[in-house]
C-alpha cells in the first residue's frame, strides 16, 4: 500500500529564527552549537541584558556566550528570544550528534528557565526551540516542535549575588527543576508533589552539608528535621503536610479523592512553595528580605483549576 505523504502534527513545527545572534568560533575537536528559543511574556529591558547573560553563563560551564533580545508575537505580547552558543565534543554520525545536542540543549533550557522562574516566582516556558550547528560558513538548523504557552505578565528583579557571585550546585539546579514544575499551577496533586520533591532534595543537601560522612536518615525524619530546624516551620503543619504527601502524592493509598482533598492540597501547596523558596534562598546564601519569592499570581489559584 502506498504511504500517505501527509503529516499530522499535534504541535506546530518551530518557526525559523534566522541566523543565531551569537556563534561559538570553530575549535579543534568541537562542534559549535547555537541554541535559540523564545520565552513568552518575558520582557527584558536593554539595561538588564548584561545581567541576564551573566545569569545564563552561570548555568553551565560549557556555555561560550549568550544573547537576549526583545520581541513580540502576532498579538503584540512581549517575549524574549534567547540564544546560547556552546560546544560539544566532535561526534561522527548525525543521529548520535543530534541526540547529544538535543539533550544538552534541554539541560541548558531547564537550567535557564529554572533560574528565571525562581527569580520571577512563577513558571516560565521555552517555545520554538531550534538548534543550529555551525561548520565554517555552513549553518544547519535542527527544528523541534512547539506549542502555545500562556504566562501572566509579571515584574521581578534578579538578586545581584546571583549575577556576580553565585554559581549554583548541581543539587540546587535539581531543586529548581522541581520548583519550576510546582509553579505550573496545574493539577494540585502534581504541583504539591513537585514542591515536596524539591524540599526533599534540599533536605538531603542540608544534611550532607551539616553532617558530612554520616548516614542519611529516613525520608520522614530528614524532611521533618530540615523543615522545622532550618526553615522554622510549625511542626504540626509539617506533620500534616507529610501525611498528605504520603496519603495522596507519594503512595496513592487514598482511594476516594474528593474536592476537600484538592482544597487541602491547594492550601498546603502555598505553605510548601514558601518552604521551598526559603530553603533555596538559604542554600544560596541570599538575604531573605530581598531574595526571590513566589509571585502573588501563584496564590490566586482555584482549587480545581486545570485539573488534568
Amino acid at each position: 500500500m502506498k504511504e500517505s505523504s501527509g503529516v499530522t502534527f499535534l504541535f506546530r513545527p518551530s518557526k525559523p529564527l534566522g541566523i543565531p545572534r551569537v556563534i561559538a568560533p570553530q575549535a579543534n575537536g568541537k562542534i559549535s552549537v547555537s541554541l535559540q528559543f523564545i520565552i513568552p511574556d518575558l520582557d527584558i529591558s536593554d539595561a538588564d541584558n548584561e545581567n541576564y547573560n551573566k545569569l545564563i553563563k552561570n548555568c553551565h560551564t560549557g556555555i561560550w556566550r549568550s544573547s537576549t533580545a526583545r520581541m513580540k508575537n502576532k498579538a503584540g505580547a512581549p517575549a524574549t528570544l534567547v540564544t546560547i552558543a556552546y560546544y560539544i565534543d566532535y561526534i561522527e554520525g548525525d543521529l548520535e550528534c543530534h541526540q547529544i545536542i538535543e539533550n544538552t540543549s534541554r539541560l541548558l533550557i531547564e537550567r535557564v528557565l529554572g533560574m528565571v522562574s525562581y527569580c520571577a516566582g512563577i513558571k516560565l516556558r521555552g517555545i520554538n526551540i531550534i538548534n543550529t550547528t555551525i561548520d565554517n560558513s555552513t549553518f544547519k538548523a535542527i527544528h523541534n516542535m512547539t506549542g502555545r504557552a500562556q504566562s501572566p505578565k509579571i515584574e521581578f528583579s534578579i538578586p545581584q549575588d546571583l549575577i556576580d557571585k553565585i554559581i549554583p550546585s548541581d543539587k540546587i539546579f535539581t531543586a529548581l527543576f522541581w520548583l519550576r514544575r510546582g509553579l505550573a499551577e496545574s493539577d494540585p496533586i502534581d504541583t504539591y508533589n513537585a514542591f515536596m520533591v524539591c524540599l526533599q532534595i534540599m533536605a538531603r543537601d542540608w544534611w550532607e552539608t551539616k553532617n558530612p560522612g554520616t548516614a542519611i536518615p529516613t525520608p520522614t525524619f530528614l524532611f521533618k528535621q530540615y523543615t522545622t530546624t532550618e526553615l522554622g516551620a510549625d511542626p504540626e503543619l509539617i506533620d500534616k503536610a507529610w501525611k498528605k504527601r504520603n496519603a495522596i502524592a507519594a503512595h496513592g493509598n487514598k482511594l476516594n479523592i474528593d474536592a476537600d482533598d484538592f482544597i487541602g492540597l491547594t492550601e498546603l501547596k502555598f505553605e510548601a512553595v514558601n518552604w521551598a523558596y526559603k530553603g533555596i534562598n538559604l542554600a544560596l546564601g541570599l538575604d531573605l528580605k530581598n531574595a526571590p519569592r513566589p509571585s502573588q499570581n501563584f496564590f490566586a489559584t482555584d482549587a480545581l483549576m486545570n485539573v488534568d
